[in-house]
């Protein structure tokens, strides 16, 4: 469940990157929108997901997943913080 729900997560992003290539955006209009509100919603989704799974909390999973949990963890700020900018949210 939780990783289909991350795969998810990474289909939206996908999504909005398409949409910008769709809108043939300026370099600058595309940094702008990958700073906007939709696209912190699914970064927030994607860490109170990520935070669930390292909780007690959380259902069932594999070693698979457990590695991917440790591995968005551990590498959370340089993955997701600094975008595409270069820049920490």
């Amino acid at each position: 469940m939780n990783a289909r729900k991350y795969l998810e997560y990474i289909g939206w992003f996908y999504a909005l990157e398409k949409r910008y290539i769709r809108l043939k955006l300026f370099p600058e209009v595309i940094r702008r929108q990958r700073d906007s509100a939709e696209t912190t919603e699914i970064i927030i989704g994607m860490r109170s997901l990520l935070d669930l799974m390292k909780s007690g909390n959380a259902p069932m999973h594999g070693s698979l997943m457990e590695k991917e949990v440790s591995y968005l963890d551990h590498f959370w700020k340089k993955v997701f913080l600094t975008g595409m900018t270069g820049t920490i949210r």
